[in-house]
This record gives C-alpha cells, structure tokens and sequence, in this order.
C-alpha cells in the first residue's frame, strides 16, 4: 500500500486514509451489465447483489442520473460515475471507491475494498464542509480513473448528502457541467432535503475556485 498523501492524518483527523493499493489482479468490470460477484463473509444478510440493469434501447448512454438500485441508492450521474450508500461500496464491481461515510460498517467496507488498485476514504460529518484536500485528492484520483473509462464510486453512509456533494465536485471540474445542471444529476427526488446545504456550498464553492484557475 503507498500513501498517495502522506502526512494527511496527522492535519487532519477526519482523514483516515488515501491510498492506492498495489498488486491488483484484472480490473473490475465496467457498466453496463455489472456483476458484482461475492461480497464475502461481511456481506449482511439480505442484501440484495444482482447487477443494475444492461443499457437498453429505451434508456441512452445520454440519459443521466439513471437509478440502478433503489435499495443501494445506487445511480450513475455520468459516465462510469456513481453515487451510492455503504452497501454499494461493499460490492466487487468498482476500479475506484471514495469513501466519506463514517465508520458504520467501515471495516467490512475495507475489506470488500481490500484488492482495488485505487481507493480513498476520508470521512467527514454530514452538515459540515467538506474538507479541501478531501475535494483535491477525489478529483485527481478520479480523473486518472475515468480516463481509463472506468467505474467509479462516490458513497456514504445512505448516498444521499456527503456522497452526493463529492460527486457533483466531480462533475463540475472533470465533466464541466455547470451549478444547476450538476446539482440535478445529484439529487435525490424523494429526498428534497439532500444534500445538506452546507456540504453541497462548500462543494460549490471548491468548484467555482477551481473551474476560475483552469480558464
């Protein structure tokens, strides 16, 4: 395991971890048609794993946010870009997991995560700002992954709030979707409340700083 940020904890104690583990057998595979495998002893009972729906001719490529499991809130909100709650973090389908949850069942987590090649988790209170060097280190980890078409994943505890707001970080400065447009593919319609307006600000305005340097 390398330490993409060493030091990081000891400045912040929200930062539990930012690492690329080395040593990765294959890739996991990409949507569509994902098939999440085993979860492993960790797996709580119950949990549905059946693979999100195949693109069908009734739903394009273009057609974003797209709901794959409501049980997870999982949903892709752009290419190979997802946002889910723990449980979605627990499946062996992603090249890539940021994780801002909290502990919950962070150590299952961990070991669903064992074998990626890229991984972060960062955990942070829900009604807070988001960390800046959390934004820093999801958007570069990110980029390098999606660049290579594929999947990753932006999830916390229910994949509504913390994961929400990362996310549309993301889809800001990597895919340059504007406020509004970013915003939409986050949200949750059942959820009118998510996410907390003090994450969702301190994301937006990470993202104004950054999208004003790169002009």
């Amino acid at each position: 395991m390398v330490s993409a940020f060493p030091g990081r904890q000891g400045k912040n104690p929200g930062a539990i971890e930012v690492s690329a583990f080395s040593g990765r057998r294959g890739h996991a595979p990409v949507a569509p048609g994902l098939d999440p495998g085993p979860l492993g002893p960790t797996a709580p009972e119950g949990l549905d794993i059946s693979p999100p729906p195949r693109y069908g001719t009734t739903m394009p490529r273009t057609a974003f946010p797209r709901l794959l499991r409501k049980d997870l809130r999982l949903r892709e909100v752009a290419p190979h870009l997802y946002v889910g709650d723990e449980d979605a973090g627990r499946l062996h389908i992603w090249s890539a997991v940021i994780d801002v949850g909290g502990e919950g069942h962070g150590r299952e987590r961990a070991v669903a995560q064992a074998n990626l090649e890229h991984r972060m988790t960062w955990w942070f209170d829900d009604g807070k700002p988001i960390p800046a060097g959390l934004l820093d280190a999801a958007h570069a980890m990110s980029r390098h992954v999606l660049r290579q078409n594929e999947d990753v994943l932006v999830h916390c505890m229910a994949g509504l709030s913390r994961s929400a707001s990362v996310a549309y970080a993301l889809l800001r400065t990597i895919y340059r979707l504007d406020h509004d447009a970013a915003l939409l593919r986050v949200k949750t319609p059942s959820e009118p409340d998510f996410p907390h307006h003090v994450v969702i600000e301190s994301a937006r305005k990470w993202a104004d700083r950054r999208s004003a340097k790169i002009r």
